[in-house]
């Protein structure tokens, strides 16, 4: 515990740079939870019964609350103990808080299992595991990859859905600082006999191209080729990027 005390060598702490992140995800946090409930309001004007179903449940999220508060304010005695070099309370204030998490996620995780027996995935839901990985010296080839899966609503046909996989596959190598070829094959494939219904057939398309960078600004560039009878033909693309600098610069 003494080692929390000091700064690791060669690793200056950076009490605003934490700071302004730790702001920055609170802010975030209460922005999701002040969209939720603005969501919970506007949906309530505009149907004639409300809520269409039951109430929400408020004492399980309640306990969870209570148990958070608790966990952050032993957290916080904890901090303070070892500032004041006080280890021994310091390591029980850590245990208690350690506990009182454990406690949180076994209940968030019955509540879980109470609305998954209720709720079932629908419509327009999206799942996908993302993997990177780089080759060569200096990663001069860095390469991508995502596999998931969707569940699309049917344009064209009343209360039907289709289940699809989606994948992808990119690589980027730098020729230089200024030149790189990039290339990648994205799409989704059709789970259900035959074609599926329209709109969420299987679609792939292929593309090759180049990165280049001059006076500070990234250009973008590549020839688009269709995999599939459902996909356009051929194709052309082109961007622009500019690449803001550091705002905080990494500890060294």
């Amino acid at each position: 515990m003494s080692g929390l005390a000091h700064p690791l060598p060669g690793l200056p702490i950076d009490v605003r740079r934490g700071t302004f992140g730790m702001w920055l995800f609170i802010t975030t946090e209460a922005s999701l939870f002040v969209m939720l409930f603005f969501a919970y309001f506007y949906l309530s004007r505009n149907v004639p019964l409300w809520p269409p179903d039951t109430p929400p449940k408020l004492v399980m999220p309640l306990v969870m609350l209570v148990v958070l508060l608790a966990s952050s304010a032993v957290l916080l005695w904890g901090e303070r103990a070892l500032q004041a070099g006080r280890q021994a309370t310091a390591r029980v204030s850590l245990a208690i808080t350690v506990v009182l998490g454990v406690l949180f996620l076994l209940i968030q995780a019955s509540e879980y299992a109470e609305k998954w027996s209720r709720l079932r995935p629908s419509t327009n839901a999206y799942g996908s595991i993302l993997v990177g990985k780089k080759f060569g010296r200096d990663g001069r080839l860095n390469t991508f990859g995502n596999l998931g899966i969707a569940i699309l609503t049917a344009p064209t046909a009343l209360f039907s859905q289709n289940d699809v996989l989606t994948y992808g596959a990119a690589g980027i190598f730098r020729l230089n600082r200024q030149f790189s070829i990039a290339g990648e094959v994205n799409g989704r494939a059709n789970t259900r006999p035959g074609d599926g219904p329209l709109g969420t057939e299987s679609q792939s398309e292929a593309r090759l191209g180049m990165q280049v960078r001059a006076s500070g600004l990234r250009f973008d560039f590549a020839g688009i080729k269709g995999l599939t009878r459902f996909t356009h033909d051929t194709g052309f693309t082109i961007g622009m990027t500019y690449d803001t600098p550091s705002i905080f610069a990494p500890a060294k």
